[in-house]
């Protein structure tokens, strides 16, 4: 039997929040015996610190707006900046929001729909079990100056999987899959055993994009980094196009395999390090990442050194 426990600091919680529950604005995720807390329908917050678990496949595609920092207020006009309505913080349309250090457990269940399925404001992890998260505009939303930690999840058919805000400190995925859409943007991003899978073809399905990229195992059809790379066993099968762009920072590659593009497979400014790396074509970028027309003679069918 599901129920809430007053007694502790929950009761303040529950009391500031009671007019948003009242007026059908959000739910907050309830108690169970067991100490974690049910997450059994859409538009829900997971308090502080606690363990979100979803029991069932959700579909959220009528969720309403909250204000990401007073979630007990509705708002309207979802967008960047301080929101219509909100004392501080953003306007956000998300099926569940998670407060500082909370943690959502999907338990290879599905949640589908809606602007944004997840969004973490603060330090948070999302752990799916296997489960999916799928036809959403944003899959995880990580609005947040702090960390944030996704494991054993697939996503599908999103806008983007997962988008993180340019101030954002570090996402850090594990054994994660992404097909169709956008794809995955984070400014620090450290990923290991990361599958991109672009079933659209030539581009127009999902990629990696960030400011630095730090893992191993990772498979994508291309990827951009702005300031440097550092991964063992990247694959990238690019189908047109170039495949590694890094028009700033070094690039650092171990027991990869790099291949199909058509421009180049590896394009940067500065010569990157190869360590039995595998790849066709290299590209020299200028320093407004721009094609200079000239290789880093490190691939296989790249001009000799002296012809550089």
């Amino acid at each position: 039997m599901i129920y809430v426990d007053l007694s502790s600091w929950y009761r303040a919680a529950w009391l500031r929040l009671a007019r948003g529950v009242a007026s059908g604005g959000f739910v907050l995720a309830l108690a169970s015996p067991g100490g974690a807390f049910e997450v059994t329908s859409c538009d829900v917050l997971v308090p502080r610190g606690e363990i979100g678990e979803l029991r069932q496949n959700l579909s959220c595609s009528h969720t309403v707006a909250h204000c990401a920092d007073s979630p007990e207020i509705l708002c309207a006009d979802p967008g960047p900046g301080v929101g219509p309505g909100c004392p501080r913080g953003p306007c956000v349309n998300r099926a569940i929001q998670l407060a500082d250090r909370a943690t959502l457990r999907l338990n290879g269940h599905e949640l589908r729909g809606g602007k944004v399925g997840v969004l973490c404001r603060d330090r948070c992890s999302v752990e799916g079990g296997g489960g999916l998260i799928a036809d959403a505009d944003v899959g995880i939303r990580q609005w947040s100056h702090r960390t944030m930690a996704v494991r054993d999840l697939r996503f599908e058919n999103n806008g983007w999987a997962i988008n993180a805000a340019y101030f954002a400190r570090r996402t850090t995925l594990t054994n994660v899959s992404v097909h169709d859409g956008s794809g995955i943007y984070a400014p620090n991003l450290h990923a290991t055993r990361l599958e991109i899978v672009d079933l659209a073809g030539c581009g127009h399905g999902p990629f990696i994009a960030a400011d630095r990229l730090r893992g191993s195992e990772i498979s994508t059809p291309w990827v951009y980094v702005e300031r440097g790379l550092d991964v063992t066993g990247l694959t990238v099968v690019a189908e047109c196009g170039t495949g590694l762009v890094a028009p700033r920072g070094r690039v650092r590659l171990v027991d990869s395999v790099l291949s199909g593009a058509t421009v180049a497979d590896i394009a940067t400014r500065v010569q990157p390090e190869l360590s039995n790396t595998v790849c066709d074509r290299s590209a020299r970028l200028d320093r407004d990442g721009e094609l200079t027309g000239a290789t880093w003679g490190v691939c296989g069918l790249d001009s000799s050194p002296a012809a550089r």
